[in-house]
This record gives C-alpha cells, sequence and structure tokens, in this order.
C-alpha cells in the first residue's frame, strides 16, 4: 500500500484539493480526497509531492458504441446496441488508468448520468452533445444516409436553363 500526501490534489470529478491524499492498495485508488478525510494507512509506503493527479483525462474521447468509425452506419445500429457496447468501452477506459473523460460527441451525455448513478463503472464524463464539425468537415451530414441527414445535405445546384431562341 502507497499513500501519497499533496499540496494539491486534482480529482477526476470536483474542485482541486488542498492538503490532498491518494490511497493505492497495489495498482488500484483506493482514496482520493483531502488528508482529513483519509483512511488510516498503517504499513504504507508514504510519499510526498507538490500536486497529484490521480489518473488521467483523455480531453477529446467519443462514446459512439460503433465498432466501425463510420458515420454513415451508426444511424442504422440501434441506440440500445450502440449504449451496451459502450458500457464495455467505458470498462475499458477505467482499465487504462483514465479517471475523466472530455466526450465531444456520442452517447457521453446519458453515459454521464448511468456512471453518476453508479449503474456503470467508466470515468468521469464531461459531454459535449452532437458532434460539431466544420462546413464540409468529416462529420457533414453527407456521410448520412438519405432520409437519415435530418434534411441538412446541401442541395445540389443545379445548371442554369438554357434559353430558347
Amino acid at each position: 500500500m502507497d499513500r501519497i500526501s499533496a499540496n494539491l490534489l486534482i480529482p477526476g470529478s470536483g474542485d482541486p484539493v488542498r492538503d490532498g491524499v491518494v490511497v493505492l492498495d497495489g495498482q488500484r485508488i483506493s482514496y482520493a480526497g483531502p488528508a482529513a478525510a483519509a483512511p488510516d494507512t498503517p504499513g504504507a509506503v508514504w510519499h510526498q509531492a507538490a500536486t497529484v493527479m490521480p489518473g488521467m483525462w483523455d480531453c477529446h474521447g467519443h462514446f459512439l458504441g460503433s465498432r466501425a468509425f463510420d458515420l454513415g452506419k451508426m444511424p442504422l445500429e440501434p441506440l440500445a446496441l450502440r449504449a451496451a457496447r459502450s458500457a464495455r468501452d467505458l470498462r475499458a477506459a477505467l482499465d487504462a488508468g483514465i479517471t475523466s473523460v472530455r466526450e465531444v460527441g456520442g452517447l457521453g451525455i446519458d453515459l454521464a448520468r448511468v456512471v453518476a448513478e453508479g449503474v456503470l463503472d467508466g470515468p468521469a464524463i464531461y459531454a459535449a452533445g452532437a458532434i460539431l464539425s466544420t462546413t464540409g468537415g468529416p462529420c457533414r451530414p453527407a456521410l448520412l444516409p438519405a432520409g437519415l441527414d435530418g434534411g441538412l445535405r446541401p442541395a445540389r445546384r443545379r445548371a442554369p436553363a438554357r434559353r430558347r431562341r
């Protein structure tokens, strides 16, 4: 067991904590928070640091629940299927050491809720909502099959009408 005392602890959720502690039980974080509320750790190896951020942040992630990045096929897959697949992706992120994700387009808004409720294990999710893209960018509606683009497909230009003489 290891105990890391830090002048500043930056947790995966909430505000930074002055005079923080992180307790590691093997490779698992068993506590991260204020030193005053930290559990007793007899026999732990003590470490001191100026700043500690347990876990990593993924600052650009997508929980899409798709197994191939093909925006044209995603609307054809049932949402429940994509959400169930994302449950595994949440666990994989945690197992890789990701404790917070800035989810920038996908199922993040709903997944953040079930993670916060404790229904699924996953990193803290800061969700942006829908994917945004520049005009003509990689997420443009033209990639979607006809009828699934929400009417956002750009109109085709027609050739000018020929004048009859």
